[in-house]
Parts: C-alpha cells; structure tokens; sequence
C-alpha cells in the first residue's frame, strides 16, 4: 500500500500515515512529474528509506586563517579558532553538539554531513518504525529543537543511531530565483528544485509574493570547489544564501523550465 501525504508536520505524517510505503510532501511542495516512479528506485527498494539533500553542508565550513581574532579567543573551540563559519549547515560540524549527544560517529562522507531537506521523503513504515518513533523523539526533544532546525535532520541522527539504512539522494539542489537588476544585482532564490537521477520531481519552499522580473535557474556544477575546500568531496555548500552575486563557475543558468507551474499556481490562488 502506497500513501502520499501532504501536510505541514513531516514526522507526524509518515509516522501516522495510512499506507506501509509513504511519500511525504510538505504543503508548499511542488510535484513536476508522478513521483510513483521513485517506489521504484533501485536505492529505495534497498535501503526502504530515501532522502534528499538541503543546499547546507560540511561545505558551507571553509578553513582559513583570515580570521585572526579568533586565534586566542578561549570563547571559541580550537577547531573554530582558525575558521570562518557558514552557520548554514551547522549541524554536520563535526563538534556540533548532537553527535555527541546522539553517540554517533561523524564521518566525512556525503549521507552524513550533508543536512537533509525534509520537504519531500520516501519511507517504508514496516521497515523503519524503530526510526521513525526516534525521529519523533528528537523532533520533540528539548536539547535536540535547541541545536537542530525544526524536524530535518532529526531524521537523519534517528537513522544513524539505529544504524538503519537510508539512502541520501547524490543531485545536488538547483535553486530558482531572479535578478534585482536595479538596485544590488544580486540573484534572490525563490525555491529549491530536488532532482532524482538528474530528473527534477519536486519545487520547493517557495517564498510568498510576485517576483518582480523573469526567473533563472541555476544548476550546481559538481566540479565546482570553493576556496579550495577538500570538504567539497563528500559534502556541498552554495556561496550564498538568499542574495549573492552568480559565479558561472560555481552554477549552469538556465531560463526557468518551470515557469508554467508558477503561472498555474498564481491562477488557482487568484480564483479564491
């Protein structure tokens, strides 16, 4: 049995859900093609849980040694001392708090210090009811809602404490926004697109309001590294977060494939 949910709480809905096999979207998640086929993905049907990646990751951390007032500042651990932070991304650092917490490993590996995007997952509920209780656990835990943001990457500490498989989605997400031409020229994402074996499937968080001019997307080059960061091996980071200006090293842009769906969407909103 099959469910799609579609509600505002991740973990309460594929935890509750009605089908063995869920697939959660959050309600301001844009499906671009039926996402049925992902049932039968070869790394679902293996692991019985599929994840996919948040823009924010052990990448985001890029050793320098610009950052001199650091050096002696007791405040700061001796890892951060040397660091300037991205604090996108914080909890694959690897002296955040929750590792320790958590009794988990960390390793410098993609599935690991990679923060998920918890918009759109794939579970089967008889295969990880174990992980999914722990997932509500630590969404509701008081220290874990201090360090974390919201109920993400509960997921993923729930499914590594249990030592339980999971698979983490290797497309990077593209990011869906527009150029302020007249005032910075800066580019201001709109929305994330989550692509599957190179395959857009969903669009999501979108911010609310008009967009005052054409959009763009821009498409994550894999080669691409950032201040000569080893981290971008196993892990990813985009240079900026809502306004930055466009690297064409770093990003492929593209007019918006997906513009339709927007239209579509703004109609339906302006029928109520």
């Amino acid at each position: 049995c099959v469910c799609v949910c579609v509600c505002g709480c991740a973990y309460v809905c594929v935890c509750f859900g009605g089908g063995m096999q869920v697939l959660f979207m959050d309600a301001d998640n844009f499906v671009l093609r039926d996402p049925e086929r992902l049932f039968d993905a070869p790394e679902y049907k293996k692991t019985g849980a599929m994840f996919w990646p948040d823009l924010w990751g052990y990448a985001c951390t890029h050793p320098t040694n610009l950052d001199q007032s650091r050096k002696d500042n007791m405040k700061h651990p001796k890892s951060m001392r040397h660091e300037i932070r991205n604090l996108c991304g914080q909890s694959t650092w690897p002296d955040h708090g929750m590792w320790r917490y958590t009794g988990v490993q960390w390793k410098p590996e993609w599935k690991v210090v990679q923060e998920f995007e918890s918009g759109q997952l794939i579970v089967n509920q008889t295969r990880h009811r174990a992980a999914l209780m722990l997932t509500m656990f630590l969404a509701t835990d008081t220290f874990a809602q201090n360090v974390l943001y919201g109920d993400k990457d509960c997921f993923k500490f729930a499914w590594m404490m249990l030592n339980a498989s999971y698979t983490l989605v290797e497309d990077l997400p593209s990011q869906i926004g527009w150029m302020d031409l007249k005032h910075t020229e800066q580019f201001d994402r709109h929305v994330v697109v989550q692509n599957y074996n190179s395959t857009a499937f969903f669009i999501h968080q979108r911010k609310d309001g008009r967009v005052p001019g054409p959009l763009l997307m821009l498409k994550p080059k894999t080669n691409f590294v950032w201040k000569n960061s080893s981290a971008f091996q196993f892990s990813y980071c985009p240079t900026g977060y809502d306004n930055f200006k466009i690297d064409s090293e770093e990003f492929e842009v593209v007019q918006d494939p997906f513009a339709s769906h927007f239209q579509r969407w703004d109609e339906h909103m302006n029928s109520k």
